[in-house]
């Protein structure tokens, strides 16, 4: 809680599924609005206003905040995707297994 406002927090959104929740907004893995939602920003959207999750193919990104006819990400600032010596969104990465983990490769 910071100056009296309540805002979710992004490790609880982690843990829910879109029936945990009464607003949410599913993206697609090539939907540009992904790479909006990492960097901070947001795009317009109409609905009631409030706490959404927004998940990508149904799995949860965390929390966005919906209001005056706009989305706005609530991504954390320590999270968000870093735009400077990379071109965000415009070069494709693949993500190959090992083990039981996964590796960016370019």
């Amino acid at each position: 809680m910071s100056h009296r406002i309540v805002n979710p927090d992004h490790a609880l959104a982690m843990t829910l599924r879109l029936k945990d929740v009464q607003a949410s907004t599913n993206l697609g893995t090539e939907d540009f609005h992904v790479i909006e939602y990492l960097r901070g920003n947001s795009w317009p959207d109409e609905g009631p206003p409030g706490f959404v999750l927004v998940t990508v193919d149904g799995f949860p990104l965390g929390w966005a905040k919906r209001g005056g006819g706009r989305l706005r990400s609530l991504y954390p600032i320590r999270l968000r995707r870093q735009c400077g010596q990379v071109k965000c969104g415009t070069s494709r990465q693949s993500v190959e297994p090992v083990g039981d983990r996964f590796l960016a490769g370019s």
